[in-house]
């Protein structure tokens, strides 16, 4: 039964779930992947999804594969599930998101565990990796993604480049935070789950920031945000284990001993300033300096489609966080939302800087590439003038889909990035040594 669920379409599984009292079938687990909520070297969060009122939450893990044997795994771990309350009157919908921490793990070292309960049956044995302690590691990013075919080609590259995690800067289903949307969300969680496993087989974890998409009503949603964006927090846990709990969409992880990454919202349920922006200051200012520290948000502080003047949006990100990044010499942050791609100079107050900032993006995980009008613009000398910039803020741009490959070697030494295209084809490339 798992097998059949996991790998038919959506509109099929329209069909099959509208008879079933359910909503989703009445056994088997529709959907199983991987979150953080704590240390990526010593923990893993298992989610998965099962008809509601369908048995505890479980899984079953160990150091060497058990072949779906319950008995033969050395340990098992016990979590809860809740329900995403605008789901629950949609034929179809309905659903127990279940979240099983995992704790006490080792660095780099592989997993191998089965989620489910003795009523739901379980998940075929998958695969995980914890972080390396060194931080040696690699990863793919990118935003803007949505779920067209499109989608999981450039899946299907960025699992081959065997990340230890992805990173998505927001815009993952283009559901908009809306509940009659919701199978938006089994597409995108069925392209992940079939593509994004690497040649040896792991599942590749993912670190969510959020978008406009994610929200009803895109930006300014402050008041009910686990309401206006009910699946980015239902779907994913990333802070907090349930929809009872504090969950918020930004927070930071760790990846391993000598990178600190920070997760941010551009406004769309959490204002840019205020207990976001002094979180941010006081956080980015306790790292160590010789931590590298990155960043990850949607809407860019370096557009190169949109524009880059007041009284964008991007000119408010950068009003209320660019001092900070600027004071603590942020080593790169990952922006999104223009449907382009692009590098900058590494930057200062707008300027370059040896010592800067590298901004990469800028969002074009799977949908429709834009004109790139403000890189454009930004090639006019009297353009630049009037925006008040001595030289263009952009180091190389395409109007392309892509993602990046991020390979940081031991202890945080150096980074190499790729933006690598649909066809798999590498065309850009940076190393930036710290």
């Amino acid at each position: 039964m798992f097998r059949f669920l996991r790998y038919v379409s959506v509109v099929s599984i329209a069909i099959v779930v509208a008879a079933c009292p359910f909503g989703i079938a009445g056994d088997g687990v529709l959907h199983c992947y991987l979150t953080w909520q704590g240390d990526t070297s010593t923990t893993m969060t298992v989610n998965y999804h099962a008809a509601p009122g369908h048995g505890p939450s479980v899984v079953y893990y160990d150091t060497a594969p058990r072949g779906g044997d319950l008995n033969a795994y050395q340990f098992e771990v016990t979590g809860s599930s809740h329900r995403i309350p605008v789901l629950e009157l949609l034929a179809g919908a309905q659903r127990d998101v279940h979240v099983v921490e995992l704790t006490g793990l080792e660095p780099g070292t592989a997993y191998y565990f089965v989620a489910g309960s003795t009523e739901t049956g379980f998940t075929d044995e998958k695969m995980f990796r914890t972080i390396p302690a060194n931080g040696a590691v690699n990863f793919v990013t990118g935003g803007d993604m949505g779920t067209g075919d499109v989608v999981r080609d450039l899946l299907s590259h960025a699992a081959i480049q065997s990340p230890y995690f992805g990173l998505i800067g927001g815009d993952v289903a283009y559901a908009d935070g809306e509940a009659r949307q919701w199978r938006e969300w089994e597409q995108w969680l069925d392209n992940w789950e079939s593509e994004m496993v690497t040649p040896e087989g792991y599942s590749v974890p993912m670190i969510l920031a959020i978008g406009n998409h994610e929200t009803r009503g895109g930006f300014g949603q402050f008041v009910a945000p686990k309401a206006a964006a009910p699946f980015y927090f239902g779907y994913f846990a990333q802070h907090g284990s349930g929809l009872e709990f504090g969950r918020r969409a930004y927070f930071d992880r760790w990846i391993g001993s000598a990178v600190r990454l920070f997760v941010l919202d551009t406004g769309h349920v959490t204002p840019l300033n205020g207990a976001q922006k002094t979180w941010l200051e006081r956080e980015l200012a306790a790292t160590p300096a010789d931590v590298l520290t990155l960043a990850v948000y949607h809407v860019p502080m370096y557009p190169s489609h949109r524009n880059f003047a007041p009284p964008s949006v991007s000119a408010l990100v950068r009003n209320a966080w660019r001092p900070a990044f600027d004071a603590c010499s942020l080593t790169a942050a990952f922006e999104n939302h223009d449907h382009t791609q692009k590098r900058t100079k590494r930057l200062k107050n707008d300027v370059p800087d040896p010592n800067g900032t590298l901004y990469i993006g800028d969002g074009c995980f799977g949908r429709s590439p834009r004109e790139g009008n403000q890189a454009i613009a930004l090639e006019d000398p009297t353009e630049l003038a009037n925006l008040g910039l001595s030289e263009s803020y952009l180091a190389a741009w395409d109007s392309r889909r892509h993602f990046w490959s991020v390979d940081i070697a031991a202890d945080a030494t150096s980074i190499d990035f790729q933006a690598i295209d649909e066809s798999g084809t590498v065309f850009d490339t940076y190393t930036l040594v710290p």
